[in-house]
């Protein structure tokens, strides 16, 4: 498989899945609901100037092609690998809010409480896509999802290819629903970063298969 990746059978259950990438030593790592996963934590390709993101998508892979059957609760992209510290303050955040998907560890610092913080609190964060802030999505079947942090903004302009909206989905929380087909949201940019850039990235989401990515 390619580097730093890993693949396995997806399920039909809510997962947070974390990535970070340090564009200057080349390496990356993959947490699934807590737990590190990394299969190849070197040769992320960072030094490449074919590396990705250059063009994002919700939904599927590549451009316009690989559509999922996959749902999205928040995605949070911070502009820096975050410390362990840092990184287990966002999975307090993540967990607590989004019950049912994961439960912590004992000995997570946040296992009893959240902690009294928000990803506006960071100066690092570079994007946050919340399914539960109104003023930022439209419901039904979504055309637009606004950043919370900045002005990035997936969209659809084709009506047939608009993912759902589904309230009350996830302890009381809307998701958006992506069928499979066509459904999907793009963003023909990197969150307004250069390239190769060092990144944290969390999402609560179903995929539909399990792939993380750091080469083209």
């Amino acid at each position: 498989p390619p580097t730093g990746v890993f693949i396995e059978s997806a399920n039909d259950a809510f997962h947070l899945i974390t990535v970070d990438v340090n564009g200057s030593t080349d390496q990356a790592n993959v947490w699934l609901d807590l737990q590190n996963v990394t299969q190849y934590t070197n040769g992320a390709n960072t030094s490449s100037d074919a590396h990705f993101p250059k063009y994002l998508q919700f939904g599927g892979s590549g451009t316009f092609s690989g559509y999922s059957t996959c749902e999205i609760g928040e995605f949070i992209a911070f502009n820096k690998v975050l410390s362990e510290e840092e990184r287990q303050k966002v999975e307090g955040y993540l967990t607590h809010r989004w019950k049912q998907m994961v439960t912590l560890n004992p000995s997570h610092p946040y296992f009893s409480a959240p902690p009294v913080w928000s990803p506006d609190n960071e100066e690092s964060l570079q994007a946050w896509f919340d399914a539960n802030d109104s003023s930022t999505i439209n419901t039904h079947f979504v055309k637009k999802w606004k950043d919370r942090a900045n002005e990035n903004e997936f969209s659809q302009t084709e009506l047939l290819k608009r993912p759902a909206f589904i309230e009350n989905a996830l302890n009381n929380l809307p998701l958006i629903d992506f069928d499979g087909d066509a459904d999907s949201l793009e963003l023909s940019s990197r969150f307004g970063l250069g390239k190769n850039p060092d990144l944290s990235v969390f999402a609560v989401s179903i995929p539909d298969s399990f792939r993380v990515s750091m080469n083209n």
